[in-house]
């Protein structure tokens, strides 16, 4: 047993302590729960240069951080399932931005659920309602300098857009076509 230099701590046992070479007894003075409180009240006050520290510290220990993450990552396997699910449309409106300035195409902030209900769930090529498997299409493909806009986007099933591909209008078999201009005709006149 030993005793925290915090007052307001009981006796504890050694394995509560961090190690300490340069203590007589090799443990630090205060206990683990003290010192995390301490570290968090600190934080709470002034979280910048907590920020600046740990920054700087991973990227002087490139290796630590890189054990932590794996051991982190294998106590929590299902967390980024979890954060992806959660944040679903964050993650396709990024992913969409990003593809749209590879292509140096025109990037305005996209809201995936606007569209959907803009287009009241319903695929602008086939008119299956509500599909169980959805995308949202660009009628002008980022590819062949369409732009990431409300007006280029639609609310399209998985098997019509993917069977769209990267294909202009006029690439498209007739009735694929037909739907794709009257998209494009009537959010032109929106």
């Amino acid at each position: 047993m030993k005793r925290c230099a915090n007052p307001a701590c009981q006796d504890r046992p050694f394995e509560d302590f961090n190690k300490f070479a340069r203590s007589k007894d090799g443990y630090a003075p205060r206990c683990r729960d003290c010192t995390n409180e301490d570290r968090r009240r600190r934080h709470a006050k002034n979280p910048e240069p907590h920020r600046a520290e740990v920054k700087a510290y991973q990227r002087a220990n490139p290796d630590k951080r890189a054990v932590w993450s794996k051991r982190w990552r294998e106590k929590n396997p299902d967390y980024g399932k979890r954060h992806y699910t959660n944040n679903r449309a964050a993650y396709l409106q990024k992913a969409a931005e990003y593809k749209a300035r590879l292509y140096s195409a025109t990037v305005e902030t996209v809201s995936y659920i606007e569209v959907c209900k803009r287009d009241r769930f319903t695929c602008y090529m086939c008119g299956v309602e509500r599909p169980t498997s959805f995308h949202i299409d660009h009628l002008i493909p980022l590819s062949r300098d369409g732009e990431h806009s409300y007006k280029n986007v639609g609310f399209a099933c998985a098997p019509c857009n993917l069977r769209k591909s990267w294909r202009l209008p006029n690439e498209l078999p007739d009735s694929m076509a037909k739907a794709v201009r009257d998209m494009i005709s009537a959010l032109d006149d929106k």
